[in-house]
């Protein structure tokens, strides 16, 4: 269980009453699994999501050539 690891020493109740609060505020969304949780990307993320996809991908099937940082649409 995720709350008893001693990375922070807090209570199960302060614990469970912040992931409520975060899943209120659409900060995180649960997942099927307990305990596990989405963090809402238009939280942590500034700019175009799509474009960054492309970006990385690009980035990765290319990793073994020299990159000219362009992305091809």
């Amino acid at each position: 269980d995720i709350v008893d690891q001693d990375i922070v020493k807090i209570s199960r109740t302060t614990y469970f009453k912040g992931m409520k609060e975060l899943a209120d505020k659409k900060f995180i969304a649960e997942t099927m699994v307990q305990n596990y949780y989405f963090i809402n990307p238009d939280y942590m993320f500034n700019g175009d999501r799509l474009t960054f996809m492309k970006t990385y991908y690009l980035s990765s099937s290319n990793s073994n050539k020299p990159s000219n940082n362009k992305v091809k649409k």
